[in-house]
């Protein structure tokens, strides 16, 4: 493997004392060295050893190792040599330079060997840790922790770089910060600054078909990095990248699991209750078993920046027994509360920090048993979350027991005014109260809601009961109502509610 004019220099700093003036090329173009001999062509990309020489037209591309002084045409030559002393001997330094370009040529032998082989991403990166001298990690575009460097397991201090809460910690932060947006669409490597994980980092892009896809962190937690690792970076990624390449082909267009199972659901691609029951019952998730569902507004900055995917991850790792997926750029969840060993309320309870500390909101169905009606449980939480934004829009969470009368109220009005749909005889005593000044509407209403209790409505009334008796009498004579109706006197309880939605609604407007 070749490798660069600042990689020899800075191996060679850690064993010898000498002088360069030259240029430190971060070119990975230097192959091995051989031994100069005056009156020899000096070829390209080489290191040369040469004692007492006299050298002429030097390419810049060439390092030249001179034991002693060497003469040189200024003007012809390049300043690329390296003086060492001349007491060392050149079979040292030639034996020395060799074993540093043994180190990259055994690097890239193993990275060869483990792409030829089909060896794991995990293989790769594990191989590179003493190339670069610190922890490298792959995550994908949308934050997904892909593989990362096994000394991370290993050691407390590095091993917050994949810690779930501190990680997620990060990922909101890098969603705010410009400059790793503007990061995305870079080809070179490049260092990302400290002021997000407390690390600096040395990074590449990796691009599918154009589109950003995964990212090659090397973490500065180890040891310093230095320029010259830009060049290492870079020709790692070719092998990651035909890694990702290869593990793309090999894997199949949709895979077995509880994700593509709910997709297909939601879809209507599955329908039939028994494939659904048996896809479910591989995953020990059994027809009797209790479930809800979990619907969450995704806000265009999380589809802009790809993460969310990674909120799907954290969900399932705050929720045990659960499913997240992406659906329709929302985040559907589905939770077995039977292996959970929960309830709806503890699992509200838990997952409010975490929707508040991503600024989202979300939608709760019923429990349900069974997989008949799941896909009528998903819309009932996606009804909760909007009907719940729209008419509640600070809570983080609308499950839809409690929004459930309001939203049957609206349902009502969707195609005819309250006025039209509420029962004529409260319309009937409503005008003639206004006429008569008198108080019919209210007492009916006082009256049903208090479960036909004459005493107590007239208590709430502030009237005497003969009086209030003398009031049913009249409402009786006027509308014709029946109080043993159940179902009439249901109608009537809507109606009243209906007109106080209408009346809620122009008084705002």
């Amino acid at each position: 493997m070749k490798i660069s004019i600042a990689i020899l220099i800075r191996k060679l700093q850690n064993l010898y004392s000498f002088t360069y003036k030259g240029c430190l090329s971060h070119e990975l173009c230097l192959e091995r060295p051989l031994y100069y001999n005056n009156g020899d062509d000096i070829l390209s990309n080489k290191v040369y050893i040469c004692q007492n020489s006299i050298l002429d037209n030097i390419p810049k591309s060439t390092l030249i190792i001179s034991l002693g002084r060497t003469l040189r045409d200024s003007e012809l030559s390049s300043d690329n040599i390296l003086e060492l002393g001349e007491d060392i001997s050149p079979f040292e330094i030639f034996n020395t330079v060799q074993s540093i370009f043994d180190i990259y040529d055994k690097w890239n032998s193993s990275l060869q060997k483990i792409l030829n082989e089909d060896g794991t991403l995990q293989s790769m990166i594990d191989c590179s840790f003493d190339v670069f001298n610190n922890p490298i990690l792959l995550q994908t575009a949308d934050f997904t922790m892909f593989a990362y460097s096994d000394i991370v397991n290993k050691l407390p201090d590095v091993a917050q770089l994949i810690n779930s809460d501190s990680f997620f910690e990060y990922i909101n932060l890098f969603k705010l910060d410009p400059k790793y947006n503007a990061a995305k669409d870079l080809i070179d490597p490049f260092i990302f600054p400290s002021h997000v994980t407390g690390r600096r980092s040395l990074c590449i892009n990796l691009f599918n078909h154009g589109k950003y896809s995964h990212r090659i962190i090397v973490s500065e937690s180890l040891s310093k990095l230095h320029e010259e690792d830009a060049a290492l970076l870079e020709h790692f990624s070719k092998y990651i990248k035909l890694a990702l390449s290869r593990l793309n082909l090999l894997k199949s267009d949709k895979l077995y699991n509880l994700d593509n199972i709910i997709l297909g659901i939601l879809s209507k691609e599955i329908s039939d209750v028994r494939f659904i029951e048996q896809s479910f019952s591989e995953f020990d998730w059994l027809p009797n078993h209790e479930y809800f569902c979990i619907n969450i507004k995704v806000s265009p900055f999380d589809v802009n920046n790809l993460t969310i995917n990674s909120i799907c991850n954290r969900i399932e790792s705050l929720l045990k027994d659960s499913c997240a997926c992406s659906y329709n750029n929302e985040i559907v969840v589905f939770v077995n509360l039977t292996k959970f060993n929960t309830t709806i309320d503890d699992v509200s309870n838990r997952f409010i920090y975490f929707l508040r500390d991503c600024y989202l909101k979300a939608g709760i169905s019923n429990s349900f048993t069974g997989f008949s009606e799941i896909l009528q449980y998903h819309t009932q939480s996606h009804i909760a979350l909007n009907f719940g934004i729209n008419h509640h829009p600070f809570n983080w969470i609308h499950r839809f027991d409690d929004i459930a009368y309001s939203y049957l109220l609206e349902c009502c009005t969707s195609h005819l005014p309250a006025n039209l749909i509420c029962s004529k005889k409260i319309i009937t005593l409503k005008t003639y109260d206004k006429k008569n000044k008198t108080q019919y509407y209210h007492t009916l209403r006082t009256y049903l809601e208090n479960h036909l209790n004459a005493a107590k409505s007239a208590k709430l009334l502030f009237i005497h009961r003969s009086t209030f008796l003398y009031r049913l009498e009249r409402i009786k004579e006027l509308i014709n109502i029946d109080f043993n109706n159940t179902d009439m006197l249901l109608y009537i309880l809507i109606s009243f509610r209906l007109l106080d939605k209408e009346q809620l609604i122009i008084s705002i407007e």
